[in-house]
């Protein structure tokens, strides 16, 4: 009796190794950038092109400190995915949701490690598609506590359309700022669909040092799978991009040994100051008025704040109005986007100047400043003329006389005229 009660033990043993190693072989692959510098960074960027996909997959092309971001196949939909983890298990109190784009749905208090904040949106990204991946660093307080706000910004080249989907803050961790100084990229099977084949493709990775304008472009990383007879998967450098292979019948020829440094050239990108154009004021009432601008260079357009200032004189030295620096939390409400049916935000590139007093038949001045998130700041140097509501042409603006005709023949015909009459300028 004694001897069956120790091969049953076994054989559950036995079982259990064997269930483990399948989830194992289905779980991930890793690329961990190399930095010789270890120098602080506020922002961290890369390009990626995922090449096949599978149901069930994470492509995380951005790995930092306590968080991630990414894309994911779930089969019936795809997302976008951006996530930050509390520092102490049970507090509660670390990680904050600040704001959230168009039609992003946020999870508080969700329980993956030990808890944090998830955002995700549905998003149709598609397969040989190239998108660009960045997060934004802004060291600041949030309810008198010290910490960074994380921005996550999205690209779709095709669209030539930046996306900004969160805002997240945490406080700092015993004290210390934190920065995006080591990042890695990792392909999940979160499904544990092994049979299925999905890879993608990063390239042109890097960082911006913290408080500067000066770019680090990682050349090299070291590739890593998560057990060592993990046959079906593979990471090597093909046109000078990283590329990650892993399930399916997939099984490389000569299989890069895990703990591999990889390493591609030096990409050729300089990134930019953005450009203003098209600046143009609407006169909404007599304290009103709305701005709108777009940028030349939409590349490097990704706008992390705005400032409008409102002049007495031309050569705009005597300021009667600020905004202040306007960053999105700060003007945008945006769980009230969620009947919005646009994906990107308009709200970006608009903004109503409520408040103004500004003299009948004066002329004021408007000069408008952005910053992007790359650190360039853009502004006008020609002033955009203001005036007064009521200054501008009443006649025109707002008639009294106004007449509509008699219709006919009648306006249920198929074909009906309308005649109207306006009065015209003398």
């Amino acid at each position: 009796m004694q001897n069956f009660k120790i091969t049953f033990i076994l054989l559950l043993f036995a079982l259990s190794i064997e269930l483990n190693a399948g989830v194992d072989n289905a779980s991930a692959l890793w690329l961990t950038f190399q930095d010789a510098t270890n120098q602080n960074a506020d922002l961290v960027m890369l390009d990626i092109q995922i090449d096949s996909t599978a149901e069930s997959t994470y492509y995380a092309p951005i790995n930092f400190s306590g968080g991630y971001c990414g894309l994911q196949d779930h089969g019936d939909e795809r997302t976008l995915h951006f996530s930050l983890w509390h520092h102490r298990e049970g507090e509660g109190s670390d990680a904050k949701l600040i704001w959230r784009g168009y039609h992003v749905d946020a999870d508080p208090n969700f329980s993956e490690g030990i808890g944090g904040v998830k955002t995700t949106r549905t998003y149709n990204w598609n397969v040989d598609s190239t998108y660009r991946l960045l997060i934004k660093y802004r060291h600041g307080q949030y309810q008198g506590q010290d910490g960074a706000f994380r921005d996550f910004w999205f690209y779709n080249f095709a669209e030539q359309k930046w996306f900004h989907m969160a805002t997240i803050w945490r406080s700092d961790k015993e004290g210390q700022k934190e920065y995006p100084t080591d990042i890695g990229s990792f392909i999940e099977d979160f499904g544990r669909s092994k049979e299925r084949y999905r890879s993608y493709f990063l390239f042109n990775t890097a960082k911006k040092y913290y408080g500067s304008n000066d770019w680090l472009f990682y050349t090299k990383a070291k590739y890593s799978k998560n057990k060592d007879d993990f046959e079906h998967a593979n990471g090597k450098v093909i046109d000078n991009k990283f590329h990650l292979a892993t399930g399916g019948d997939f099984i490389p020829d000569n299989p890069t040994p895990s703990g591999t440094i990889l390493e591609v050239d030096k990409p050729s990108i300089t990134p930019d100051r953005p450009g203003l154009q098209n600046i143009q004021v609407d006169n909404v009432n007599d304290t009103t008025m709305k701005v709108s601008w777009e940028y030349e260079n939409k590349l490097w357009a990704a706008q992390e704040y705005f400032e409008i200032r409102v002049y007495s004189d031309e050569s705009m030295n005597n300021s009667v109005y600020s905004t202040g620096r306007m960053y999105p939390h700060d003007y945008d409400p945006s769980p009230l986007h969620e009947k919005d049916d646009r994906f990107y935000q308009l709200s970006h590139r608009e903004y109503e100047l409520g408040g103004l007093n500004l003299e009948k038949d004066k002329k004021y001045y408007l000069r408008l400043i952005t910053r992007s998130i790359f650190g360039y700041n853009s502004w006008n140097n020609d002033p955009v003329v203001l005036q007064n509501y009521t200054s501008i042409d009443q006649d025109i603006r707002k008639s009294d006389d106004f007449r509509i005709n008699a219709i006919y023949p009648n306006p249920f015909n198929p074909k009906t005229t309308i005649e109207y009459s306006l009065p015209q300028r003398s």
